[in-house]
């Protein structure tokens, strides 16, 4: 079992906030394995692009992926390769609960990880993150600079009442989280254009000052992916952001999710257990139920699925 090699830190970065009801923007700033568990700083790792996928791919009835598991041999390149997760396990409380998972991710591309309860999914995004310290592997984000990974927690997390204007949604992750800032003081002109902008970017700048609790919950999902997108962020990770959408809004936020990374060059890893929705929409597709059963385009994926009756 491969244990985690630290790289020098690269800047200072700062931790999320620890209310996870806001989604949090992250850094990439290393650590040592004596800092305490509660420091959710960014956690990185050597480890080279190619990509490894399980070998019981076969045994599913799918064929093993190739080597570049993007499906597509010219998208993934040195230059735009963001993120690179080789041989990641997790073991909690006595119990595995990623095993020796593997993939890489480029600027670009929609990565949708999918999988039952209890797969991993949400852990796999917490390593990701820097929230969950406790793994062995590599994790290399060292093409991610500090504050460019912004996180989108579950919709049912987010305490949907807070009497906030949409644009003190977002003012909270300019200010780093702190609640009663957004309130106590005016935005700024600058704090302003990022939050109008941020939203133009998902279609809500005429809400910008509506209250929060008086959406729908696609347009509060679109309020929050806005509000992960504030800062220079190069990779979005979203936790099951269907949850709670009727079957029009899924598809339109990601269809938006798909225009966003193609249009700004992000890479997106979203996590689901709807196969037959995320396929439609990311370029990738891998199967996850505590090791990679599948990997590849997201169409190709889901014919194969599919046929092996699964």
């Amino acid at each position: 079992m491969k244990t985690l090699t630290c790289l020098p830190s690269s800047g200072d970065g700062y931790p999320p906030s620890q209310d996870e009801g806001f989604a949090t923007s992250l850094g990439n700033s290393s650590t040592k394995t004596n800092r305490s568990a509660n420091d959710c700083a960014d956690r990185a790792a050597t480890g080279h692009p190619g990509t490894n996928a399980s070998t019981n791919d076969r045994s599913k009835g799918f064929a093993a992926p190739a080597d570049n598991a993007s499906g597509d041999p010219g998208r993934e390149s040195t230059e735009s390769l963001l993120l690179s997760v080789q041989d990641l396990q997790v073991v909690l409380g006595g119990q595995v609960v990623l095993d020796h998972v593997s993939f890489t991710l480029a600027a670009g591309q929609f990565l949708a990880v999918v999988g039952p309860n209890g797969a991993g999914k949400t852990t796999l995004l917490r390593v990701i993150a820097g929230l969950e310290r406790r793994f062995t592997g590599q994790v290399d984000r060292t093409q991610l600079p500090s504050g460019s990974i912004g996180y989108l927690p579950q919709l049912r997390a987010f305490r949907r009442e807070l009497p906030l204007q949409v644009a003190d949604v977002l003012a909270t992750r300019l200010r780093r989280g702190r609640l009663g800032a957004s309130l106590l003081r005016p935005l700024s002109s600058s704090e302003q254009e990022a939050i109008h902008h941020a939203l133009d970017e998902v279609g809500m700048a005429h809400l910008m000052h509506r209250p929060f609790a008086e959406l729908s919950g696609g347009q509060q999902q679109r309020v929050l992916l806005a509000r992960s997108l504030l800062g220079p962020v190069r990779l979005l990770l979203l936790d099951e952001p269907e949850t709670g959408l009727d079957h029009q809004a899924q598809h339109q936020f990601y269809e938006l999710i798909r225009r966003l990374t193609r249009q700004n060059g992000l890479a997106c890893l979203a996590v689901s257990h709807q196969l037959v929705t995320t396929a439609r929409y990311a370029d990738l597709c891998l199967l996850l139920n505590r090791e990679v059963q599948a990997i590849g385009p997201g169409q190709e994926i889901l014919h194969r699925y599919i046929e092996a009756g699964l």
